[in-house]
């Protein structure tokens, strides 16, 4: 049985053919999968391609939405930190005017008591 699928090589020619039959079958086999391994190579290069593309803008547009979300709460701070230094400022000023009346009142009590002492000094001399 195994003679049977054995071949003998009685010389040499027939051995080279052989060999170079082998190597050619081989060599066509080897070509014809490395063409489909192009092909797998392009469609595995574009299939990245686009995961890649598909996750940058993915990317993208959370990177926007945070700048969006960070210039709104920056926003928002201002106008609450603006709100707060006008309220400090109006308070500032209003306790500027109180103490400014209420100077002006004690003065002018003041000088009513030296006029009034000095009607009475006036008066005893």
């Amino acid at each position: 049985m195994v003679s049977e699928l054995v071949e003998p090589w009685t010389d040499q020619a027939t051995a080279e053919k052989k060999v170079k039959s082998y190597r050619a079958e081989l060599t066509k086999t080897f070509k014809r999968a490395e063409r489909r391994g192009t092909t797998a190579r392009r469609k595995a290069t574009t299939k990245a391609r686009m995961q890649r593309n598909s996750l940058e803008r993915q990317v993208r547009k959370q990177q926007k939405s945070v700048e969006k979300q960070v210039k709104a709460t920056n926003k928002d701070v201002s106008k609450n930190i603006e709100a707060r230094v006008d309220v400090v400022s109006k308070r500032a000023e209003q306790v500027q005017n109180d103490v400014s009346r209420l100077a002006e009142t004690q003065g002018k009590k003041a000088q009513d008591l030296v006029n009034k002492v000095s009607e009475q000094i006036t008066a005893r001399v």
